[in-house]
């Protein structure tokens, strides 16, 4: 699938555009909000219901995307799910600059896992997907970005390191992977590879 096939796809779909009046009532709270000054405190108590409004909002953004991607007409390849995980990827970092850790892929389920603090992160993309019965669990982050995931009802964490010849090697508390040496993880088998540049 071309960009413009996936397009025209997405024209079919269009969010209608926002109300111009609900827009300016949305830009007045805002700015009546910065210009009031709120103290530290209160700063520090809206932090939280601040992050999971975000949080909320990407996860049904993803969900809608990956519901779309799911349903789009055509047979999916191996690389028309990278293109889908790369443009994800691209579209939730535009959502959270600086503060994407990692996607959580489950079947039609998409977790977003948010950093707490805005940091610089890797340019180098990763994709990590583990094979699963029912549902593949597919894993976008970056290099050297530690990633928990709840498999087989274990908590298990790792990190996905891109070498210098653009291999990946994912490194856990109890496990080694690389494409040379395939080991399972909790038992699944494990493809892991870099995402192309966005």
């Amino acid at each position: 699938m071309t960009e413009d096939d996936l397009e025209k796809l997405l024209e079919l779909y269009a969010v209608p555009e926002a109300d111009p009046a609900a827009r300016e009532r949305a830009l007045f709270q805002a700015r009546l909000a910065l210009s009031a000054g709120a103290s530290i405190e209160d700063e520090e108590a809206n932090t939280g219901s601040f992050r999971s409004f975000w949080a909320c909002a990407a996860g049904l953004a993803a969900i809608a995307l990956v519901l779309f991607l799911v349903n789009a007409p055509g047979q999916k390849t191996t690389s028309d799910d990278l293109a889908a995980s790369r443009d994800l990827l691209r579209q939730l970092e535009g959502v959270f600059p600086g503060n994407l850790d990692a996607v959580i892929e489950r079947g039609e389920t998409v977790e977003v896992v948010l950093a707490d603090e805005p940091r610089p992160s890797s340019v180098q993309r990763v994709v990590l997907t583990i094979a699963d019965r029912e549902r593949p669990v597919r894993i976008l982050s970056y290099s050297g970005q530690r990633v928990c995931v709840d498999l087989a009802g274990r908590q298990l964490c790792f990190e996905m390191l891109v070498t210098d010849s653009g291999g990946v090697i994912v490194a856990g508390d109890d496990f080694v992977w690389t494409r040379e040496n395939p080991v399972k993880i909790v038992g699944r088998k494990v493809t892991a590879e870099r995402l192309a540049q966005l």
